[in-house]
């Protein structure tokens, strides 16, 4: 069965109601976020080695954790963003730039 194509006027929280009532999908996801999370924290410098490769991940990082509830992505995303801060700042003191 084809998927139903969403509509201009649809309320975008619609997809996000249909995955939190499955629980396998949001495993999934909070698996994903999980790894996501622990590669950076893992990391010295950028995953990837690249700017780029680190704005795809924060979008997909972000992107997956808007699918859970609020109160458990926030913290999810503040974790992230802050293991995403640290690597820029290393980026940044690498190449000779001003010390974050």
């Amino acid at each position: 069965m084809a998927a139903r194509q969403l509509d201009l006027f649809d309320d975008p929280a619609e997809p996000r109601r249909e995955a939190e009532r499955d629980p396998l999908f949001l495993e999934a996801v909070r698996r994903e976020l999980g790894l996501l999370l622990e590669e950076h924290r893992r990391a010295e410098r950028l995953p990837g080695g690249d700017i780029t490769r680190a704005t795809v991940a924060e979008l997909r990082f972000h992107g997956l954790a808007a699918l859970l509830p609020d109160d458990e992505a926030r913290p999810l995303i503040a974790a992230f963003d802050a293991e995403l801060d640290r690597l820029y700042a290393i980026e940044e003191r690498l190449a000779g730039g001003p010390a974050g």
